[in-house]
């Protein structure tokens, strides 16, 4: 932003003029004007400087902005890389687990299917168990009535026995 004009220079400028109606004499008016020229070199120089120090931190200031552009696009790069590869374990992960999933739903299948032939097997044993047990309960009941037709028989031959025996004597 330019410095803003000197408001008393103006008036001094002004006086100059008044003063410029009276006559002034040719060493007053060298003085007056080497007195303007060295001022307005030592602002020439004073804005010079300023130039040069802005243009110095004008640079400065590209350079870091650069930096800082070049270090975003390294820090983007990397948080690009990191996703992309959080990515890429989460799907193996992902797909993984679905694999460990299925295996465990075809091992619960198998025991399921296992345990429903075990049960159709131990149905089936029992069932032929108490088969077996009902001809043996069918059969003993068998023998116990041929074992008592027999005392029943031999009961009578006793009795025929005792009979003959008692008439004999």
């Amino acid at each position: 932003m330019p410095p803003k004009k000197d408001k008393k220079g103006k008036k001094k400028n002004k006086a100059s003029s008044k003063d410029a109606g009276e006559i002034v004499s040719p060493e007053d008016q060298i003085r007056l004007l080497q007195s303007q020229t060295s001022s307005l070199e030592f602002q020439l120089a004073c804005k010079a400087e300023e130039t040069t120090d802005v243009v110095a931190v004008c640079g400065d200031l590209r350079s870091a902005l650069a930096e800082a552009n070049k270090k975003h696009q390294e820090e983007k790069q990397m948080t690009a890389d990191i996703s992309a590869t959080m990515t890429r374990q989460f799907k193996s992960m992902q797909h993984q687990l679905l694999e460990k999933i299925a295996e465990r739903e075809r091992i619960i299948q198998n025991l399921r299917d296992e345990l429903l032939e075990a049960q159709k097997q131990s149905a089936e044993q029992l069932a032929a168990k108490e088969r077996i047990i009902q001809q043996r309960d069918e059969e003993a009941a068998l023998c116990r009535q041929e074992i008592e037709d027999l005392c029943k028989h031999f009961a009578d031959l006793f009795v025929d026995a005792s009979k003959q025996i008692s008439s004999v004597v």
